[in-house]
């Protein structure tokens, strides 16, 4: 796990629920829900 966390190009976020509920409002299939999750991270972080 230490070793996801030290590569720069990973990056942790809290997200207190905001990507989650965008993951839910792009989600039309509830099998592509953590797609849409990262998709929404995606929105903000490009």
């Amino acid at each position: 796990m230490k070793s996801i966390i030290v590569i720069h190009r990973s990056r942790i976020v809290g997200d207190n629920g905001r990507f989650t509920k965008r993951g839910l409002e792009l989600t039309k299939n509830p099998l592509r829900f953590n797609d849409m999750v990262i998709l929404a991270l995606a929105e903000k972080y490009r």
